[in-house]
């Protein structure tokens, strides 16, 4: 197949051999409500940071790949290797590293047991459900996350003069840096929760973190559990960097349902194409219609 440019799975710019990008592990929605970003795939919001290799995978993959690929080998589906030993690879459990992760995706032969458990007997014993679900992944130019992550705020209802902006001084703002500055108080509010679904409903980052619904989350590991067992086990340093990894999935995952996108597989593989006229003419069209509807109705919704 040779060598392609991959696709940014938010700005749907290229992606070039040797650019750095935030991957994401998708699991494929067995239900399409189509109210949210994950309504044909979903996310796991815990990405990892690598370099494009030019062949559809990645590269000098950073943490927490590791703890991915970790969690990845109790769920996934073994594969035999099928006629050919280029395309229809072998995918086992004790097999899986960093370039079987990408390979696997790039030939389609990536599967995790369903989630869900056929039966469960009276002793706890679990039947899982026979299906296999396809995993994929996507690419989001680092570039793109480090700008959405510096600039892009929140807002959080606070009550009626309470805020700082919005109708009635309604809400607050608050950008990745204020979010991240408050992974320590986080973490010690773990240390006091008793049990893992314990929400703290007075702290917003907190709300921030427990409002990202499960059923809209990969299932290969959901982050938060994870980083709470951490916490309960005293390794709050890797805890805090999952906490922190989490977060700017949040953020990614939020920044998609603010612009109306869905997560998807990279498209156009095969293709060269670079950046073109086409992208410049998008831009203003979409700076057009956005200035346009905020003239109209006075304020962004």
């Amino acid at each position: 197949m040779g060598c392609w440019n991959k696709t940014c799975g938010l700005t749907g710019l290229p992606i070039f051999c040797g650019d750095k990008v935030y991957t994401f592990l998708l699991e494929q929605n067995g239900y399409r409500s189509r109210c949210y970003p994950s309504a044909f795939w979903k996310p796991l919001l815990l990405p990892f940071v690598c370099e494009y290799n030019d062949y559809g995978g990645g590269e000098n993959s950073e943490e927490p790949i590791g703890i991915i690929l970790e969690h990845l080998k109790k769920v996934v589906v073994d594969v035999p290797q099928g006629k050919s030993e280029y395309h229809d690879i072998a995918v086992k459990a004790d097999l899986l590293n960093e370039d079987l992760l990408f390979n696997a995706v790039t030939e389609g032969r990536l599967f995790i047991r369903s989630p869900y458990p056929k039966s469960i007997s009276p002793l706890g014993d679990v039947v899982w459900d026979p299906r296999k679900v396809p995993v994929d992944l996507t690419m989001i130019r680092k570039d793109v996350v480090d700008e959405i992550l510096e600039t892009w705020a929140q807002e959080e209802y606070v009550g009626k003069n309470n805020g700082t902006t919005g109708w009635n001084n309604s809400y607050k703002q608050y950008k990745f840096s204020d979010v991240e500055s408050s992974i320590p108080e986080l973490l010690e509010l773990m240390k006091t929760a008793r049990a893992n679904f314990v929400c703290f409903p007075d702290n917003a980052y907190w709300r921030l973190i427990r409002e990202e619904s499960d059923s809209h989350q990969c299932s290969i590991v959901f982050p938060y559990y994870l980083a709470f067992d951490m916490v309960k086990a005293g390794d709050t340093e890797t805890a805090a960097s999952v906490l922190r990894g989490l977060l700017i999935g949040i953020f990614v995952n939020r920044f998609m349902n603010a612009t109306r996108k869905v997560w998807m597989p990279g498209s156009h593989e095969g293709s060269q194409n670079g950046v073109n006229d086409a992208y410049l003419i998008l831009s203003d069209l979409l700076r057009d219609a956005t200035r346009d509807y905020v003239n109209q109705y006075g304020e962004e919704e």
